[in-house]
């Protein structure tokens, strides 16, 4: 495995660490609300 792999790999997963993230925090605003109504 060579260097550009290894970075690409990285953006892979910082990428996807991101969505996830943004995905959760929707989540718990959803969740939130309807809590709150």
């Amino acid at each position: 495995m060579n260097i550009i792999n290894l970075i690409n790999m990285r953006e892979k997963i910082i990428h996807l660490l991101v969505q996830i993230c943004i995905f959760t925090e929707s989540i718990s605003k959803k969740t939130y609300f309807s809590i709150s109504k």
